[in-house]
Order: structure tokens, then C-alpha cells, then sequence
């Protein structure tokens, strides 16, 4: 940037109407043109300041420019050499996988044929352990049913030792002894006593056996509740 050049007065032919100024008048026009030449030489010279500094910075600027044109020359070449590996690389991983699909390939039929073997065990076991689980239920079953057949016989003693505890205790209970009625013999039994409108045939005695989960009880029957009725019939003859 070229630096300002200071302002030129302007010359201009000489004036035949100053001839009348007096030496007073011409001195404070000379004052004046002398203090404004000052002025404008300040000025300029603030310019040429401001001229240089811009001259600077520019410098600078130009300067840096150059010094990030020489990275980003740097930078490509890093990149081109980057790519070329890249490309070498991924050339490498295509071949790799083509030679693991070889492999692959070759044992494919062998894999298929242990892995068909172990789902075959893993299903024989499967089926073993199911069989073991139903056998041990089975077995739970018979137990259970043991024990309600013993339960029911506890519950008929039980039934007659309070029926001869009333006896003794002066109670009016007819003699009688019990048995169990079977499922076929109770259906025969309430058909009868339906068709004569509700009345027993003979003397019985109702118990419940409980057989809801975690709860065993036997008393007299009370109510309808969950769980199976065991119904004792009289006999003819007193049992004590």
C-alpha cells in the first residue's frame, strides 16, 4: 500500500485585488496557510503509520499463510501414504476371508454332523430326565394316596373311640360299629335315600379328609369345603 502524499497548495496567478491588503492582512493569511500545511502534515503523518502497521500485519498474514500451505502439503502427503495402507490392509482382510470361507466350507458337513449329535444327547437326556421327574411323581402319588388310606382308618378310630366315650358318659348313642362305604356304594346309597325324599337308610357317620396343599385335618364334616368326604355306615352288630 503506497503511503498518502501530502496535499499540494494550490497556485493560482497573482490577485490584483490584494494590492489593496495591507502587510497585517497578508502575515495572518500566511499564519493561517502555515497552520493548516501543519495539519495536514500530521495527518499524513498518522497515515503513514497506519500504512507501515498495515504493511505489518500483512507481512505476518502472508507469513502464516505460507507456513499453513507447507502443513496442509504435509497433511496430503500423510493422507495419500494413510490411503495406500488402507488400501493394503483391506486387501489383506479380503483374502483372509476368502480363506476362512475355504475352511469353512471344508468342515461345514463335519460341524453340521457333531452339532446334529449333541442336540441328539442333549434331546436323549432331556427325555431321561423327564422320565425320572414322572417316575418320582408317580411314586409321590402312591405315597400320598398310602397316607390318606391311612389317615381315613385313623379317622374311623378316632370316630368310634368318641362314640364309645359318649356310651360311657351316659350318652343315649345307639351300638353300632363302622366300616368305610365305597364310591360306588355312596352313589347307590344317596340314590335311594333320594328316592325315599332324603331320609338315611341306616346310621353314618360323615368325616372330611383335607387334601388341599399344606393343610391335613380330620374332624367332623361341617360345610362344603375343598377336599374329599369319607362317609363311615353302621353294621349291624356293636363294635364295643
Amino acid at each position: 500500500m503506497s503511503s498518502r502524499q501530502p496535499s499540494k497548495i494550490p497556485t493560482t496567478p497573482p490577485d490584483p485585488s490584494f494590492s489593496h491588503l495591507t502587510r497585517t492582512d497578508l502575515e495572518a493569511r500566511i499564519t493561517a496557510l502555515e497552520t493548516a500545511l501543519t495539519s495536514e502534515s500530521v495527518t499524513n503523518s498518522g497515515l503513514r503509520v497506519l500504512n507501515d502497521q498495515a504493511n505489518t500485519k500483512l507481512a505476518t498474514q502472508t507469513s502464516l499463510l505460507a507456513t499453513q500451505d507447507a502443513k496442509l502439503a504435509d497433511l496430503s502427503h500423510n493422507l495419500r501414504l494413510k490411503n495406500a495402507m488402507f488400501h493394503m490392509q483391506k486387501t489383506a482382510v479380503h483374502k483372509l476371508r476368502d480363506r476362512v470361507a475355504t475352511l469353512e466350507a471344508a468342515q461345514a458337513e463335519d460341524d453340521y454332523i457333531a452339532l446334529q449329535q449333541q442336540f441328539s444327547a442333549y434331546i436323549m437326556r432331556a427325555v431321561t430326565r423327564r422320565g425320572e421327574k414322572d417316575d418320582r411323581i408317580e411314586e409321590l402319588e402312591k405315597q400320598l394316596e398310602d397316607k390318606e388310606v391311612v389317615i381315613e382308618d385313623y379317622m374311623l378310630l378316632v370316630a368310634l373311640l368318641q362314640r364309645k366315650i359318649e356310651r360311657l358318659e351316659g350318652r343315649e348313642v345307639p351300638p353300632a360299629t363302622y366300616r368305610k362305604v365305597l364310591p360306588h356304594e355312596m352313589a347307590e346309597r344317596e340314590g335311594r335315600e333320594a328316592a325315599q325324599g332324603g331320609a338315611e337308610e341306616e346310621p353314618t357317620l360323615v368325616m372330611r379328609l383335607e387334601t388341599t396343599r399344606g393343610e391335613r385335618s380330620a374332624g367332623v364334616e361341617q360345610g362344603p369345603r375343598d377336599g374329599r368326604t369319607v362317609r363311615f355306615a353302621a353294621l349291624e352288630g356293636p363294635w364295643m
